[in-house]
């Protein structure tokens, strides 16, 4: 077969010649390559085959192996240049791949090193902000006991202040001038008396305030803050009483002073009207205000509704003045003296105030001005 197949190659290449038909004395040349290989199958192939086959490809292919031969070389250059392309392509291939390379580690080891700062930067940062939170948390905490104690020392120098009150009010009076009679001494007396008594409640509640005795269950500072207010309010309130009735009384004082002449008190009374001239001066008022002074006097001392018969009248030179002056300042002083109920009151009213504190502010501004209607209401009622 390989015989064969070396027949086939060399017929197409040296068809044009026609040597090797002569040689294998084929007859006819314009055979296909079939018929070729049908004929070749059956030659009989003699000994001397391989000498004459080397001796026929010597004489009649000594033109085409030149050729083969200078085909294989430019092949070979061709292929020469190519691998060397291909080295340098390689060469540069590898520079570019190590070069790279090493911006691949260089970057990685610039990434490396940023995150370890990185890393360093938010370790740092996380440890501020920890520290940041600590110093949060000691200075409310800090504030609060500051807070507590100056609610404290606050309370208790509120209470001082309302007990050195006194002291002040009795410097104002010596320097000011001011004299309270001698009937409303007692009134006074009983306002300090009730004053004295919540100024102990107040400083009772601001102990128990300072040394948190059941700071978790009361709030003290609204029981403090109320109680104290409460306290400043009777006080202002029952001086601004005792001023009011001092002051009635001196007009009192001098109305009884005109009225003890009845006919100067009507001649002054007409000197009035006349230079008045139908119009309200203020002498005519004064007049007026004495001339009531004396009619309510006189009846009181002579009252037209007792029979004439009877004995039952005041002596002409009766002090009506300090008759009215001693019944309001006893008055006032059954206003100022507080007994148990008016305690228990008070204490109601912080317990109520506590209650509505805890609701919304409406609710506590609706209570602020319902509870006074309801009670003046009721009293007017």
């Amino acid at each position: 077969k390989l015989i064969v197949l070396y027949l086939v190659n060399l017929v197409n290449s040296e068809e044009s010649s026609g040597s090797i038909f002569e040689y294998l004395n084929l007859g006819d040349s314009n055979l296909s390559g079939g018929d070729l290989q049908e004929k070749a199958e059956n030659l009989e192939v003699p000994e001397s085959f391989d000498t004459i086959v080397y001796q026929t490809n010597q004489k009649g292919s000594a033109s085409s192996y030149t050729e083969l031969l200078l085909e294989e070389s430019i092949q070979n250059d061709i292929l020469t240049a190519q691998n060397e392309q291909i080295k340098s392509d390689l060469e540069l291939l590898e520079s570019q791949l190590q070069g790279a390379l090493e911006k691949a580690n260089a970057y990685r080891l610039d990434e490396q090193s940023k995150k370890e700062k990185f890393d360093t930067e938010v370790t740092m940062l996380t440890n501020y902000n920890k520290g940041i939170a600590k110093d949060i948390v000691e200075d409310e905490l800090e504030e609060g006991e500051d807070l507590h104690d100056l609610e404290a020392s606050s309370a208790m120098v509120f209470v001082l202040g309302l007990g050195f009150l006194f002291f002040l009010l009795h410097a104002t009076r010596l320097v000011v001038g001011f004299q309270v009679d001698n009937f409303l001494t007692p009134a006074l007396y009983t306002l300090f008396v009730d004053v004295s008594i919540l100024l102990v409640i107040c400083t009772i509640v601001a102990i128990a305030f300072y040394a948190e005795f059941y700071d978790e269950y009361l709030d003290y500072t609204v029981m403090l803050a109320g109680v104290a207010f409460f306290t400043f309010f009777w006080l202002v309130l029952g001086l601004w009483l005792i001023v009011a009735a001092q002051s009635f009384a001196t007009t009192w004082i001098k109305q009884e002073r005109a009225c003890q002449d009845m006919r100067a008190l009507t001649q002054q009374f007409q000197e009035a009207q006349i230079e008045a001239d139908n119009s309200d001066s203020r002498r005519l008022r004064q007049a007026k205000h004495n001339f009531h002074y004396a009619i309510m006097r006189q009846l009181f001392i002579f009252p037209t509704i007792l029979p004439p018969v009877t004995e039952i009248y005041l002596r002409t030179d009766f002090d009506f003045a300090d008759y009215l002056s001693r019944c309001m300042a006893s008055v006032l002083e059954s206003v100022f003296l507080l007994n148990w109920v008016g305690y228990i009151l008070i204490i109601l009213a912080a317990v109520t105030w506590r209650v509505i504190v805890s609701y919304s502010e409406d609710f506590q501004l609706i209570c602020l001005w319902l509870v006074p209607v309801v009670i003046i209401g009721t009293c007017l009622v």
